[in-house]
C-alpha cells in the first residue's frame, strides 16, 4: 500500500514544506488556522509565509480558522462570525490553489445537545456551500465528538456530494471514546475523504509522531485505505519527519 500521492504534510511542522517539496508531497496549509492571520496587518506577514510553504508543493489543501467559530451557534451573532470568517477562508482556497477546505465540526460537549448541534450545522453547511463551485470539497474534522454518528448523519443530512468528512485519528483516540478506531473508520467511510495522522496515549491530544502513542495504525491504515481508496491524508506533527520515516520504514510509501 503506497500512499505517497495522497500524502499531505500539515504546515503547523516547521519541517513541511522542505520535506514535501523533496519528496513531491502535498502541504495542508494551516497559517490561516487562527482567523486574525486573514487580516491586516498580520495578513501580509501569513500571506508571504503560505506562499513560501505551497511553493514546489504536489498539491495544496487549506484548513480553515476555528477557534471561537461555532456553525450551530445558540446566538445568531454568532453564527454571523463564523459565516463571515469561513467565507473569508473560502476566498484564500482560491488565491492559494486549493479546491478542498478542512473544517472543524464546532460541536462542544455539554454546551449543545447533539440533536441540535446537527439540525444547525446542515442548515449552516448547506448554506454556505450554496455559491460555492462544483469542484470545491469541504473537509468536517471531529475535534471534541465522543463518537462517529453525529457527523456521519450530519453529512448525510447535508446531502451535497461536496460536503465529505475528515477524520482525525488522534483526536478520536483522545475523546475518550467507547467507539474503537476500527468503527470510526467504518462509520465514517461512505463519506470520507481525509484523514489526519498524529498519535498519542489517549489521554490528550498530543499530536505526536506516529508510532509514539497507543494507536495500532497497523491495522488502521490498511482499513482506512481499503475502506476509503480515494482518502488523502495529511500527517499533523510538529515535525513532520519522525512519521514519514515510520511511514516508509513500514511499508506505506
Amino acid at each position: 500500500m503506497d500512499l505517497r500521492e495522497r500524502l499531505y504534510l500539515s504546515t503547523i511542522a516547521e519541517d513541511a514544506a522542505r520535506l514535501a517539496r523533496g519528496e513531491s508531497l502535498g502541504v495542508e496549509l494551516a497559517a490561516f488556522c487562527t482567523a486574525s492571520n486573514m487580516d491586516m496587518p498580520d495578513f501580509a506577514v501569513w500571506s508571504k509565509r503560505a506562499e513560501e510553504d505551497c511553493a514546489g508543493a504536489r498539491g495544496v489543501i487549506f484548513h480553515a480558522p476555528f477557534a471561537e467559530l461555532f456553525p450551530s451557534a445558540i446566538d445568531p451573532l454568532a453564527v454571523r462570525l463564523a459565516e463571515e470568517r469561513l467565507n473569508q477562508a473560502y476566498a484564500l482556497c482560491e488565491r492559494f490553489g486549493a479546491r478542498r477546505m478542512v473544517v472543524h465540526s464546532g460541536f462542544v460537549p455539554t454546551i449543545y445537545y447533539k440533536e441540535w448541534f446537527t439540525e444547525r450545522s446542515v442548515l449552516f453547511w448547506r448554506r454556505f456551500l450554496a455559491d460555492k463551485p462544483a469542484a470545491f470539497e469541504l473537509l468536517i474534522e471531529n475535534v471534541l465528538e465522543d463518537e462517529p454518528y453525529t457527523l456521519a448523519g450530519m453529512v448525510r443530512q447535508i446531502d451535497d456530494p461536496r460536503a465529505r468528512l475528515c477524520f482525525d485519528v488522534g483526536h478520536a483516540n483522545a475523546a475518550h471514546s467507547s467507539v474503537p478506531l476500527a468503527d470510526w473508520a467504518r462509520i465514517f467511510a461512505p463519506a470520507l475523504a481525509h484523514v489526519h495522522l498524529h498519535d498519542n496515549d489517549g489521554s490528550h491530544d498530543w499530536h505526536r509522531p506516529l508510532g509514539e502513542g497507543t494507536i495500532d495504525f497497523g491495522t488502521l491504515l490498511p482499513l482506512l485505505s481499503s475502506l476509503a481508496p480515494d482518502a488523502s491524508f495529511t500527517i499533523e506533527n510538529l515535525r513532520c519527519a519522525p512519521s514519514f520515516d515510520y511511514l516508509r520504514a513500514h511499508g506505506w510509501l
